[in-house]
């Protein structure tokens, strides 16, 4: 198949010419592009090509000179598999009404224990995959029992190249026996985090901590996004299978679809996600149809 072309003006000068036309795309679109030869315009050469106008929503065609072709950007969708190998133990509860006799594996892997006052946590390592983040509360020194103060930490960091942020909320008044502690998860990835921040002190004789959860962080956009678009979860070769809902909980994506919860990992987990991603940057599939796409081209040349 090929393009059709529709001369609608021709402007002639001493020199040069230049040529209006329309377009029409076929219903098999060739990987590469379509060819736009400067006989089909009329012409024996085109020196320069604009696109006035795409007639069909979210695709974008550009005019390869050198090989007078016309490629053709859009929002196809990918399935991409992504592997997060050898992923650190976590878990991803709806904490903060647990008192938990030992923290949780890793609940300390980004900020270790310290006082829990009102300065920002020291980062000391970053999340080998991208993760959610968990703060963790423990009563090292307070009283037998003592009671949690609400406080709200600001997570700041990066995911995907871009700036993120998340808020984690410690509630209050939940009753801590000596040496126990609660967990909170927040919803957010990160692929690195550059500051925790608490709004205020803790209850006395309380330490704090910040480490990571089940929810890991997605490489692309999902197509809708949506549940849907999350084909298969394997851990260890085992099916997760992906339900509606947002996380916490196995198979559900945040709220943001950023991320996706696993469920609770084993240190050394072999996990793979294939998704259902979009890109504004992908070339349309080959043998698309885009026989509804009509654009209008103004050339220049001799």
């Amino acid at each position: 198949m090929a393009l059709t072309v529709a001369i609608k003006k021709r402007t002639f000068t001493s020199d040069r010419r230049m040529v209006t036309a329309e377009v029409t795309f076929d219903n098999s679109y060739a990987s590469g592009g379509e060819s736009l030869t400067p006989t089909m315009l009329g012409m024996r050469a085109i020196e320069h090509l604009m696109i006035e106008q795409d007639a069909q929503a979210g695709l974008r065609s550009v005019f390869d000179r050198p090989y007078n072709r016309l490629i053709v950007y859009g929002l196809d969708a990918r399935v991409l598999s992504v592997p997060y190998c050898a992923a650190a133990t976590s878990a991803n509860d709806v904490a903060g009404t647990t008192n938990y006799s030992a923290l949780q594996a890793n609940c300390a892997a980004v900020a270790a224990l310290a006082t829990a006052n009102a300065n920002a946590l020291t980062i000391a390592a970053q999340p080998v995959t991208p993760r959610n983040i968990c703060i963790a509360q423990k009563n090292t020194g307070g009283a037998n029992p003592a009671n949690s103060t609400a406080r709200t930490y600001a997570v700041v960091g990066v995911f995907n190249g871009a700036a993120q942020t998340d808020s984690i909320s410690i509630p209050g008044s939940v009753s801590m026996a000596s040496n126990k502690g609660i967990l909170v998860y927040g919803t957010k990835p990160f692929d690195s985090v550059t500051s925790i921040t608490p709004s205020g002190a803790g209850t006395s004789g309380f330490e704090h901590a910040a480490g990571i959860g089940s929810v890991l962080g997605l490489p692309a956009t999902l197509a809708t996004p949506a549940y849907t678009d999350i084909v298969q979860i394997t851990k260890q070769g085992a099916a997760v299978p992906a339900v509606t809902g947002s996380s916490p909980g196995a198979g559900k994506l945040n709220a943001t679809k950023d991320g996706l919860d696993v469920g609770d990992i084993t240190a050394n987990d072999n996990i793979v996600v294939k998704l259902l991603a979009q890109s504004p940057v992908w070339e349309v599939l080959a043998g698309k149809d885009l026989s509804a796409l009509v654009i209008r081209v103004i050339a220049v040349g001799y």
